[in-house]
C-alpha cells in the first residue's frame, strides 16, 4: 500500500495508474480505525481486497441536539477554502478527496493557469501547488497570487519531488509558506493547514 508502489516498473505498462488509490484507500481505513488486506494467488490469478470498519454509534435521529458536530480543521476548527494545483491528475484529485473528508472545501486545477483563474474567482484561504506544472510551474503560480491584494495572507504550501535545501530555498523565495515533498503525508499537509 505505499504510494506510487507499482509491482511491474515496465514503462510500457504505466498506463495503470500513478500508484495512488490502494495509499488512499488504506489511509482512509486506517483513519476510521479499520482495515485494509490484499490477497492474491498470484500473477494474472486477481486479488482480492477486504475492507472492515468498526461499526460507528449514531444517535437518535429525532434529537438533533444528540447529533455530533463535525470536527472542522483548520484556523481555530475554520472550514477552509482550499485549491489544490497538480497536473498529475490522480495526486490532485486523491488530495482534494482526502482534505474534503477533513471538511474543507476544496477547488482543484490541473495547470498553472487554472490555478491561478481559480484562486481569483474563489479566493481560498489555503493553495498547494505543485511546483512542476507545465506552462506556469508553481513558482510563477505562487508569485500572481502574492501580488494579488488577497493574496498576501493567503498560506502557500509548495508540494514537489524536489526536497533539497536549494529547492526549499527557492519556493521560500517565491513566497511559499512551506514546502511539502511527495509522497505527501496526509498528516503533515492536515497540520499546515
Amino acid at each position: 500500500f505505499d504510494m506510487f508502489g507499482h509491482v511491474d516498473s515496465d514503462l510500457e505498462r504505466s498506463q495503470t495508474g500513478l500508484g495512488i488509490g490502494l495509499w488512499l484507500a488504506h489511509a482512509l481505513a486506517t483513519m476510521h480505525g479499520g482495515t485494509l488486506e490484499a490477497r492474491s494467488d498470484g500473477i494474472g490469478r486477481g486479488s482480492e481486497f477486504s475492507v472492515r470498519l468498526p461499526l460507528a454509534s449514531v444517535p437518535e435521529l429525532h434529537d438533533p441536539a444528540g447529533l455530533p458536530e463535525r470536527r472542522r480543521p483548520g484556523r481555530e476548527g475554520q472550514r477552509l477554502t482550499v485549491l489544490i494545483a497538480d497536473d498529475k491528475v490522480d495526486i490532485a484529485d486523491s488530495l482534494a478527496a482526502l482534505l474534503r473528508l477533513e471538511g474543507h472545501a476544496v477547488h482543484v486545477a490541473y495547470s498553472g493557469d487554472e490555478a491561478i483563474e481559480a484562486a481569483r474567482r474563489v479566493r481560498p484561504h489555503a493553495a498547494v501547488l505543485d511546483l512542476g506544472m507545465p506552462g506556469h510551474d508553481g513558482y510563477e503560480v505562487c508569485r500572481a497570487l502574492r501580488a494579488e491584494p488577497w493574496g498576501a495572507a493567503m498560506t502557500l504550501i509548495a508540494q514537489t519531488g524536489w526536497g533539497l535545501a536549494e529547492h526549499r530555498r527557492r519556493s521560500h523565495d517565491a513566497g511559499f509558506d512551506h514546502h511539502i515533498v511527495k509522497p505527501v503525508e496526509p498528516g503533515e499537509l492536515i497540520a499546515l493547514l
